[in-house]
């Protein structure tokens, strides 16, 4: 069995309670608009982060954790129905600190080795507040350049290789989606 499935069985065993939809997590409380409406399921990071720490909110979560098992990829997702601008912030902070707290519970898991599995910082958001942004990208793809936008490269810098108590930690790869790409591809 590999990694990513034993840490799969693993979040199955003790968080089923937190398994939920992307539609269900990625629900704007305050504009009462669900930026997904795929109805795969995932856990709820929020709930898994409420159970091992017994409600705290101290720490910060993303929203959904999406294990990929055919291509061996853990998807740490935040929704955000905001500009990339306003949203970065709490996006670093939650997917730093929801990648430590997967980091402990693996050693629960028994896992070989987290480093085995591929880490995806996923954040997806409102295509209408971030228009220039798809725009641009869309630009950058069609004329075949592989240059990156300016918002995904600073995302990428803190999030592609940080450190915690001295030990380098780092996402593989770093994303931005809007939600109607995010539907299509999930």
């Amino acid at each position: 069995m590999s990694d990513i499935e034993i840490l799969y069985n693993f979040y199955n065993n003790h968080f089923s309670s937190t398994i939920d939809t992307f539609e269900n997590c990625s629900l704007d409380r305050i504009n009462r608009l669900n930026l997904s409406h795929s109805k795969t399921k995932c856990f709820n990071f929020d709930k898994v982060k409420r159970i091992v720490f017994v409600n705290e909110d101290s720490c910060c979560s993303v929203d959904s954790l999406y294990f990929d098992l055919d291509k061996n990829i853990l998807y740490f997702i935040e929704f955000k129905n905001a500009s990339i601008k306003e949203a970065k912030k709490n996006v670093i902070r939650s997917s730093r600190e929801s990648y430590i707290i997967n980091r402990f519970l693996s050693t629960f898991a028994k896992i070989v080795d987290i480093n085995n599995i591929k880490c995806h910082a996923l954040l997806v958001t409102s295509e209408i507040k971030n228009n220039i942004y798809f725009s641009n990208e869309n630009l950058i793809k069609l004329s075949g350049n592989n240059s990156k936008h300016p918002q995904l490269l600073s995302l990428e810098s803190k999030l592609k290789n940080f450190s915690y108590f001295s030990e380098n930690m780092f996402f593989d790869s770093v994303d931005i989606m809007s939600e109607t790409a995010f539907d299509s591809q999930f």
